[in-house]
């Protein structure tokens, strides 16, 4: 088994000179790419708007298209999904990895008025950060701590304007697991998940 994200130097190489029994790919943009060198390409699609199929652009119609044809299986992150693929005639083998953080994190004591909003930061606002920051009262009591990698530059913007909100940045998961459970709860307003 081989698992990959993307296109990385002498990925393809790798594959065309080593018969792995199957690849699992987490990047469903590549398909084209593998395909032609994997016979068992399986997919874990991460798109998060994969089962609102009415916001798909053109794009993902066709990579949609390319996972029902070119893969012999697909690992879905939710029940959902699964049921999507099932609808669309998807004949090759299904199975389910719900998505989401383990329960292995650190325990601490709850901290009241304290919440975290985790995730990507992208241009598009899609999991709904300035929209949060746009609309949260001035005299707000609760601290937002917002966690993720940063692709929008109207977020720090918004941000400078809402004195109980912090930007720290990326965590790694190991980060993560030590931190998350010090927070009461999380925020999410996001347009679509993978899930």
């Amino acid at each position: 088994v081989w698992v990959l994200s993307g296109d990385h130097p002498g990925n393809r190489t790798t594959l065309l000179y080593n018969p792995f029994d199957f690849v699992i790919l987490h990047c469903e943009e590549w398909i084209d790419y593998y395909a032609d060198c994997v016979n068992n390409l399986y997919v874990t699609p991460h798109y998060g708007y994969i089962n609102h199929p009415h916001k798909w652009t053109g794009y993902y119609d066709h990579i949609m298209d390319r996972m029902l044809k070119r893969t012999k299986g697909i690992i879905c992150l939710s029940e959902e999904i699964k049921t999507l693929f099932e609808s669309a005639g998807y004949k090759g083998k299904l199975a389910v990895c719900n998505n989401g953080a383990e329960d292995n994190f650190q325990r601490h004591c709850i901290t009241y008025n304290k919440a975290i909003c985790l995730g990507k930061i992208d241009k598009d606002d899609r999991k709904g950060q300035v929209k949060l920051l746009k609309n949260y009262p001035q005299s707000g009591d609760v601290q937002i701590d917002f966690v993720g990698p940063n692709e929008n530059p109207e977020f720090l913007t918004e941000l400078a304007k809402v004195p109980n909100c912090k930007y720290l940045g990326s965590w790694a998961k190991a980060d993560l697991y030590d931190n998350l459970s010090s927070y009461t709860c999380m925020v999410l307003m996001s347009n679509g998940e993978a899930d």
